[in-house]
């Protein structure tokens, strides 16, 4: 089985490494920290490029499209530390897609509007009013919502029904409160809602089938969670590797260390075996594989560790200046931290893998 991208994969691949590294380098996005507002000239940038949601779903074939392409993009973001929902926009648009088409999925493919994703539990009720809900509560660590203009969460009608919903969150019943947040290149807020009307329009899906749309929701931001990590991981590889070249100690590059060498030699290991995972969990998801089931919580759980230690390592190989504001490599690091607990850590999904695996024992012992 090949999982090599093919020549068209490549060219986007190339294309967009390209477009980042000349048009918003490291240097934008220290300033997005500064100012914490998405540029209207990145969002520009990813709409012309046609770079906001390129995964839809084809109703004939009954499976999702364009998969791998979502994953380049996002591949690219991390290695760029893109300040911008770019994984929250693409798994809005695509559900959009699927269960609302309308001109909401459209906007966000365009860059008109912006949309985020509540992924945080949260504290709401929800009071039935005629035709509509009325809505009072707080979501919790919702990515850069103050530049949103949707937020897609999951509500609960009552007891037995759970369904998604899409906020307008400028609307003047809802403020958003910043919250303190190790990774200053993706802003977190609280939204605060009170007394919002929900109308039932504003509902995705039935409301059966809130719990699995939110599953499917989470499955495909695991997927590009992953890519971003990977793709800041080789980045960051590369960043090192020049380092301790440059660096000299004793009269000659500390890259000429045996010490050095095997750190660098695992974060390689820990990269292409990183690489490996979201190539097969990628082909899962896009060929609708029942594969999948088990192959994203390995993914996530693999790169959430092998992101970590890639980074982590980086500090100690560039040392104390490693931490410090001037250099570059403790935003990754900390990109790092948030990706990996986001939607569950190593912790939990090697819990998600022992509870398959059990399944499939008991429903067939030989086969395990």
């Amino acid at each position: 089985m090949n999982f090599d991208y093919s020549d068209d994969e490549k060219l986007l691949q190339d294309t967009v490494n390209k477009l980042f590294k000349s048009k918003f380098p490291i240097t934008e996005v220290r300033k997005f920290v500064e100012g914490e507002k998405i540029p209207s000239t990145l969002i520009k940038l990813l709409a012309n490029q046609g770079l906001l949601g390129t995964t839809t779903w084809d109703r004939r074939k009954n499976k999702m499209e364009g998969v791998i392409y979502s994953v380049i993009i996002a591949y690219e973001a991390g290695r760029a530390l893109l300040p911008f929902p770019l994984l929250e926009n693409h798994v809005a648009s695509f559900i959009l897609n699927k269960y609302q088409k309308g001109i909401i999925a459209d906007s966000l493919i365009s860059g008109e509007e912006v949309a985020t994703v509540a992924w945080e539990k949260s504290s709401i009720k929800m009071k039935r009013d005629a035709d509509c809900f009325i809505v009072t509560g707080e979501f919790t660590g919702v990515p850069f919502a103050n530049d949103c203009d949707y937020m897609l969460a999951r509500v609960s009608l009552d007891s037995n029904q759970e369904c998604i919903a899409i906020f307008n969150i400028n609307s003047p019943n809802i403020s958003k409160v910043k919250r303190d947040s190790m990774d200053q290149t993706y802003p977190l807020y609280n939204v605060q809602l009170n007394g919002y009307r929900l109308t039932r329009n504003q509902l995705i899906g039935s409301e059966n089938d809130g719990s699995e749309i939110y599953e499917e929701m989470k499955m495909f931001a695991r997927l590009l969670l992953c890519a971003e990590m990977v793709g800041g991981s080789e980045e960051i590889l590369g960043i090192t590797v020049n380092y301790a070249n440059e660096r000299k100690q004793f009269g000659q590059a500390i890259s000429k260390f045996q010490a050095i060498k095997h750190l660098a030699a695992e974060m390689y290991l820990l990269l292409e075996s990183s690489k490996s995972t979201l190539d097969y969990a990628t082909w899962a998801v896009d060929t609708n594989n029942e594969e999948r089931e088990r192959v994203i919580p390995l993914l996530k759980s693999y790169v959430s560790d092998a992101s970590n230690k890639i980074t982590g390592t980086s500090i100690q190989i560039h040392g104390g200046i490693g931490f410090t504001w001037e250099s570059d490599v403790h935003l990754y690091f900390k990109r790092s931290r948030r990706s990996a607990i986001l939607l569950g850590d190593s912790y939990y999904h090697n819990e998600q893998i022992a509870k398959y695996m059990e399944k499939e024992f008991l429903l067939n012992p030989l086969k395990i």
